[in-house]
């Protein structure tokens, strides 16, 4: 790590096959893949703050959808129907440009970790996200990056996206 910049120890432990330990005294473990990675904690900080915001966007977003799902009203005169599919056609087309913007936000965070992961400034932006844009997936990726706790994935796409910047470095 440099002298001149804080630094985290990223420490990792990963198995590519189920594991049985029958005696911890003569327990080996070849599928087992262990290290450590020293990390900028301003960038860590940064990408943590980031994620947070992802990820309460993403609840409004989805509390926005729960809402307008549940509420129905209907309109029996012509003016206030037409009134009413205008509106939501403007709702819809709002509710499609936060969902762009989640995605965008997203993507770009998919590079911050991934320039973090491997120690690089230039690094081209993710065309696609690797994974399903989810609540429950952006809770994962702000806990795995908060610097005050640790995180365990369960085995999916967003493991297997992390574990390939960790792999081949």
């Amino acid at each position: 790590p440099q002298i001149s910049e804080k630094q985290v120890l990223l420490i990792y432990a990963f198995n590519n096959k189920a594991v049985t330990v029958i005696s911890l005294k003569t327990c080996r473990v070849p599928h087992v893949n262990a290290g450590q990675k020293w990390i900028p904690l301003h960038g860590l900080l940064l990408l943590h703050e980031k994620l947070s915001e992802l990820r309460q966007q993403a609840e409004a977003l989805l509390q926005v959808r729960e809402k307008t799902s549940s509420e129905s009203p209907v309109h029996f005169g012509s003016s206030e129907k037409r009134l009413g599919s205008a509106t939501k056609t403007e709702a819809l087309s709002e509710k499609s440009r936060k969902i762009q913007q989640l995605e965008d936000m997203t993507r770009l965070c998919c590079t911050q970790i991934k320039q973090l992961l491997l120690s690089k400034a230039n690094i081209e932006p993710e065309p696609e996200i690797p994974f399903d844009v989810s609540i429950a997936n952006l809770q994962t990726l702000e806990k795995i990056f908060d610097p005050s706790r640790g995180h365990i994935l369960s085995p999916g796409l967003l493991l297997d996206w992390i574990i390939s910047f960790i792999i081949f470095v």
